[in-house]
């Protein structure tokens, strides 16, 4: 009998790339849907609802943002070995986009989440303890 070998965690510089390209994505979605709707005045709340709405939908449908697909990795569920629930997957989403918006002390949530990724031997950060989920290599 065959058993499927466990998948390899992602490396924290591929990690760090995706998060990268998946910024400049997230300002450039923001900056465009910004000049669309010239009238609003809450630049802070579109850029979070934007990075909500990306980070969310890419990772419950897919596992995995435009960021990661080219970096060749992905989020899976340590529950079921796939893509997180729409749950799960808001979860992850909301703690790293919503973080910073808080005052004083969502920077430094925001700083210790990313920072976690160096304590953790599965490269977790807090997000993915939040969400139940780890990020591996794709296969």
């Amino acid at each position: 009998m065959l058993v499927a070998a466990e998948p390899e965690v992602a490396s924290r510089v591929r990690r760090l790339v995706a998060c990268l390209i998946d910024l400049a994505l997230c300002a450039a979605l923001t900056v465009t849907v910004d000049a669309a709707a010239d009238s609003l005045d809450a630049d802070e709340l579109l850029a979070a609802l934007t990075g909500f709405l990306y980070f969310w939908l890419l990772h419950a449908r897919y596992g995995r943002t435009l960021g990661k697909r080219l970096t060749g990795i992905k989020v899976l569920s340590l529950a079921t070995g796939r893509p997180p629930t729409l749950q799960d997957a808001a979860y992850r989403a909301g703690f790293y986009v919503v973080m910073p918006l808080m005052p004083s002390i969502g920077w430094i949530i925001a700083a210790q989440d990313g920072l976690q990724i160096f304590r953790d031997a599965g490269n977790r950060c807090l997000h993915d303890r939040l969400a139940g989920t780890v990020v591996v290599r794709e296969s």
